[in-house]
């Protein structure tokens, strides 16, 4: 059973570790809550159905194509697992 069909909707990755999260509101105040403490590495992506995740707010400045492709104007990010 996936992770979006559990409920979860919403991941903030903070270096690599992710938090899941129901609502955007939650979601988004974990990610500024990591702001405000000075982390610099971090992503909200919005789950998808087919696997993929939306990337909603990055603290990244440049995108790294090796692992993320643009498509309809959203970043998506392709999990492999």
């Amino acid at each position: 059973m996936s992770e979006y069909s559990k409920g979860w909707k919403y991941i903030v990755w903070v270096g690599g570790c992710d938090d899941y999260f129901f609502t955007y509101k939650e979601a988004k105040e974990h990610y500024d809550q990591w702001i405000e403490k000075g982390y610099d590495d971090l992503f909200l992506t919005k789950l998808l159905p087919d696997n993929e995740e939306e990337i909603l707010h990055t603290t990244q400045k440049e995108k790294n194509d090796d692992w993320r492709r643009q498509t309809n104007h959203a970043w998506i990010m392709q999990k492999n697992w």
